[in-house]
């Protein structure tokens, strides 16, 4: 979620203060550097979805292949909780999309490979 959109839906909504918390722990990290290049695990926020997503694999012909996240729990296409200290509340989905470069606000690395390398598995089974 961006800045914007935030104060958009506080504004015109009413909003409980959980949900307030929620969305602003998911709001990128606007202090931290853009990396020269990009690798598997960086998290950034795309600008026209409005939710993270996760670059899982590269290929030269096809781009990234990306994993959105959400802080919805109820949400039905989630495959797990993230295991992360900077998404303690947020959700890997099942849903993926490609991208040819990444757009959007970088908001920092996946920085547990372990669950990030099950999350690979995982949605590669379930795409094979």
């Amino acid at each position: 979620m961006e800045r914007d959109i935030l104060i958009k839906k506080i504004t015109e909504g009413n909003p409980d203060k959980t949900t307030i918390l929620t969305w602003i722990r998911s709001l990128p990290n606007y202090n931290k550097l853009k990396p020269s290049t990009y690798k598997k695990g960086d998290i950034l926020m795309h600008p026209i979805f409005a939710h993270p997503y996760i670059l899982i694999e590269y290929h030269e012909d096809r781009g990234w292949i990306c994993c959105m996240l959400t802080s919805k729990e109820e949400c039905d296409e989630v495959l797990v909780k993230c295991n992360s200290r900077f998404l303690p509340d947020s959700y890997v989905t099942k849903m993926l999309f490609t991208i040819n470069e990444p757009v959007g606000s970088y908001m920092g690395p996946y920085e547990n490979n372990t669950q990030l390398n099950s999350i690979i598995r995982k949605l590669k089974k379930i795409f094979k």
